[in-house]
């Protein structure tokens, strides 16, 4: 991935799009940089929820690529804001 393309975070959650494309949550590349390629995005959900969830790219056409599998998982341990840190899969 790098800055300029459409990243976005689709889930099993509502919040995530329910795993829709059309729905996915985009993410920030505003701290993107070569050294910390970091993408963000901030989602809620009650405490207790496991989530799974997986990065998408959006070419300018539509096209979605997906990263491979397995799918990731966070489990939701308090309403507490958190920091989720994942990679891309290939």
């Amino acid at each position: 991935m790098s800055s300029g393309q459409t990243v976005k975070l689709a889930g099993s959650i509502p919040q995530l799009g329910s795993w829709n494309t059309s729905l996915a949550v985009p993410m920030s590349g505003n701290n993107y940089t070569t050294a910390d390629p970091m993408w963000f995005v901030t989602a809620f959900a009650a405490a207790g929820t496991v989530v799974e969830y997986k990065f998408i790219k959006e070419a300018s056409d539509g096209t979605v690529t997906w990263e491979a599998d397995p799918n990731h998982t966070y489990i939701v341990l308090s309403s507490a804001t958190a920091t989720v840190t994942s990679t891309w899969q290939t």
